[in-house]
């Protein structure tokens, strides 16, 4: 009884001589994409945190640094996905960040462009850009509930995102969506041709498959360059053309 009570006391002591210690040190460790691509930097997080305590962390108590209170403001930010912060037995502070994985930028005029990840949350385009398609045209207004809004042409170009994001070919093939007035989509391939048109949301999956199936089949026949266009609107056809026709 003796040794566990002289244990706890030193184990009071020693959680008490912590707190009151000095920050060593800090680092910030954030996960990217594949392509290596930030959407926020090192040098951002730490502004964050240090507006958040309300001075520098470099010359924070321990027993001032609140954990939770700060994965909670890094995970306010709309580029992170989850923050994880702890400090080891030498009084260093490990920052982890996962940030947010765009799937789409949706350009808007006036340079307010914004990047939407697979969930549909909205993601502040910053200065490096992220290779992903871009879409353009008459795009409506984003709003958080925009995905219980059915009429808004966003849950198209949601959907035709993570079509594109979780195929290999499409996601290779794909440079800009192009949507029309009418709710019309047109695709942008990088290379080959002019455009795909798509039309309407209706019948997607099977277009989607149709335009797969022509790539990987029926391109060996007639060669990649044929045509200029490709038209998937109607009747669960493909039409080739070339614009002089």
């Amino acid at each position: 009884m003796i040794v566990a009570l002289l244990l706890l006391v030193f184990l009071v002591y020693s959680g008490a001589q912590r707190n009151v210690g000095q920050l060593e040190r800090v680092s910030i460790k954030i996960k990217t994409r594949d392509d290596n691509r930030f959407l926020i930097s090192k040098k951002e997080v730490k502004r964050l945190i240090n507006d958040n305590i309300g001075y520098d962390l470099s010359i924070a108590k321990l027993r001032q640094i609140d954990l939770f209170k700060l994965e909670s403001a890094l995970e306010a930010d709309d580029r992170i996905n989850r923050a994880e912060i702890f400090i080891d037995k030498h009084n260093k502070l490990t920052v982890g960040i996962i940030q947010n994985l765009p799937i789409v930028r949706v350009s808007i005029n006036g340079g307010q462009d914004y990047y939407l990840d697979a969930d549909g949350s909205r993601i502040p385009a910053t200065g490096i850009g992220i290779r992903v398609p871009v879409v353009t045209g008459a795009v409506d207004t984003y709003e958080k509930d925009f995905m219980n809004q059915k009429d808004s042409n966003l849950n198209y170009v949601l959907t035709l995102s993570r079509m594109l994001y979780e195929d290999d070919f499409f996601s290779g093939l794909v440079d800009q969506i192009e949507i029309s007035e009418e709710d019309a989509i047109v695709l942008v391939p990088k290379m080959g041709r002019k455009k795909i048109i798509l039309g309407t949301q209706e019948g997607l999956d099977e277009k989607m498959y149709k335009l797969k199936t022509y790539y990987e089949k029926g391109i060996r026949n007639i060669g990649i360059d044929r045509f200029d266009q490709l038209d998937l609107q109607y009747n669960g056809q493909i039409v080739g053309s070339n614009s002089e026709s």
